[in-house]
């Protein structure tokens, strides 16, 4: 029976959905985590420093690194203590994207924001000022 008679109205404030596009019941009581912040990848050779800003009450950091900008992120490092962090498992040339999370008693952050960089080698300049070019003509001189 199709009674249009009746009809709910419903106003929607937020909605959390999880990892698998369900969405998750109403929680009350549930503590909004901050997401780390000023996140910024620096490229040096097979590897890259990441530092970001500290969240107050994390206890830890967890370090997502992705080949792909905007993810799908992998877990490289898990409970990292302070606001920085050196990944050295990268090749030259590559770019790598990274996010961070915080970890507090209540659980992970949201994804920071995304950094990217891509590790090269360092070039050494020559350690003196002055070369010697010797050219050798057909008829042998110099």
């Amino acid at each position: 029976m199709n009674d249009s008679s009746f009809t709910t109205n419903y106003l929607l404030d937020a909605m959390d959905i999880d990892e698998n596009g369900e969405l998750k019941p109403y929680n009350p009581n549930q503590v909004s985590i901050p997401s780390p912040t000023n996140l910024t990848a620096t490229a040096g050779d097979t590897k890259v420093s990441l530092s970001w800003t500290a969240i107050t009450g994390a206890t830890g950091y967890n370090v997502k690194r992705s080949a792909t900008a905007g993810g799908p992120y992998e877990t490289i490092a898990t409970n990292v203590f302070g606001t920085s962090y050196i990944d050295n498992s990268v090749v030259n040339g590559t770019t790598y994207y990274y996010v961070v999370t915080a970890v507090t008693a209540e659980g992970e952050s949201a994804n920071s924001n995304e950094a990217s960089a891509t590790p090269k080698a360092v070039v050494t300049p020559p350690t003196t000022e002055n070369a010697l070019l010797r050219v050798t003509m057909i008829d042998s001189s110099e």
